[in-house]
């Protein structure tokens, strides 16, 4: 009998073990995504381009669509701020922040914020993003932005990866 109850004991404790560990990996990613945002407070400069916050893969689509509009000379997507997709901005005020992990290894945020104060704010001001983070040595990364309230020509959202890609294509 003690033998039933020690297994029982040892399996609610790895069941307690793993969901500790999924607190703490949410707390990460919340904690990581919370100190991107926190680069925007009171008109900061923002999230730059390098290997802190964005995906080695990511960066390299960002550099392949830079490189696109200088040869093509056209207007990279990567001129404006692919984190928050805004040009001008007084800081940050988010509204919503719900991490999950979807994965192990791979958390997704849903993020709406605005881009003005409450007194100054309008319709345009709010943003719905969905930010991909996975972790790649060792610490969370963006691996793909997904801007909710902009749609395409069919009416629906796409990846910031996607975007990219096309973006660095020769133009027609």
């Amino acid at each position: 009998m003690s033998r039933m109850l020690m297994s029982t004991i040892a399996m609610f404790a790895a069941l307690a073990l793993g969901s500790v560990s999924n607190a703490q990996d949410t707390a990460s990613a919340n904690a990581f995504l919370s100190s991107a945002f926190h680069l925007y407070e009171k008109g900061g400069k923002g999230v730059d381009y390098s290997n802190k916050y964005y995906h080695s893969s990511l960066l390299a689509l960002i550099q392949q669509d830079l490189r696109a509009a200088r040869k093509y000379k056209s207007i990279p997507l990567a001129g404006t701020d692919l984190f928050c997709n805004c040009q001008e901005r007084d800081g940050i005020w988010i509204q919503k922040l719900d991490i999950k992990l979807t994965k192990p290894r791979l958390a997704e945020a849903d993020v709406l914020f605005a881009l003005n104060a409450p007194e100054d704010r309008d319709e345009n001001d709010l943003r719905n993003v969905r930010y991909t983070l996975v972790p790649e040595n060792g610490q969370w990364r963006i691996y793909d932005i997904l801007y909710l309230s902009w749609l395409n020509e069919s009416g629906k959202s796409e990846s910031l990866r996607k975007q990219l890609e096309d973006d660095a294509r020769p133009p027609k």
